[in-house]
Parts: C-alpha cells; sequence; structure tokens
C-alpha cells in the first residue's frame, strides 16, 4: 500500500510541475502591453517648463 501512495504523490508532483512549465511558458510567450494612449508631445524627462507636461496630463496640470 505504502509503495502506491508513493507512486501516486510522485506522478501527482510531475503533473503539477508540467502544468507550471506550461503556464510559465505560456506567460513569457504573451506579447508585451502597449501603452494605451501614446504621449501627444514628446517631453524630455527632466523638463522643467510645466505647460509642455500640460499638454500629455491635463487633470493633474489643473489640480
Amino acid at each position: 500500500m505504502k509503495n502506491y501512495t508513493n507512486l501516486i504523490l510522485t506522478g501527482l508532483v510531475i503533473v503539477l510541475a508540467a502544468v507550471l512549465v506550461g503556464v510559465l511558458t505560456y506567460v513569457k510567450n504573451q506579447p508585451a502591453e502597449e501603452r494605451a494612449v501614446q504621449p501627444l508631445v514628446e517631453i524630455a524627462p527632466m523638463e522643467p517648463d510645466s505647460t509642455k507636461w500640460a499638454v500629455n496630463f491635463p487633470n493633474q496640470y489643473d489640480s
């Protein structure tokens, strides 16, 4: 009886490992999500002029 229990547990571990590898492979092969809204104006990373930022982020500029 103990031999069957070990065999069942080993089989279960192998099946779960195969499912995990399959899921990870599936997730890795998905295309990267694209940004939903493209920026209207290209802004330098350290741009100090807030009116340029207002074009792309009007709600944040108004608040």
